[in-house]
């Protein structure tokens, strides 16, 4: 019994370095170029705007998004996904300003 479980293993074994591999391909990432605050931007296909944000620094909280012109209500920054081409004007509120 024992002959089997060490074949088992060894199959694994072999069976994991493809497993790698596919993960490999799978993590291309596709990028898209946009405009964020009059600026051309490259970002990650499927990005939502509040990965954006993220990435720019900001808080989901603190800030104002316009997407193509039309204001994006801050509860759909998290579905809402940003395309190629797509422009973006993203303003950051301050206190007592």
């Amino acid at each position: 019994m024992r002959e089997d479980a060490e074949d088992g293993d060894e199959k694994t074994r072999k069976e994991q370095p493809a497993h790698r591999q596919e993960t490999r391909h799978a993590s291309s990432v596709v990028r898209v170029e946009i405009v964020v605050n009059g600026k051309p931007r490259s970002v990650d296909a499927g990005v939502t705007v509040s990965d954006l944000i993220a990435e720019l620094g900001l808080t989901v909280k603190n800030v104002v998004v316009e997407q193509n012109g039309e204001p994006l209500e801050r509860a759909k920054f998290a579905l809402a996904t940003v395309a190629s081409g797509d422009s973006l004007e993203i303003v950051r509120a301050v206190p007592g300003g």
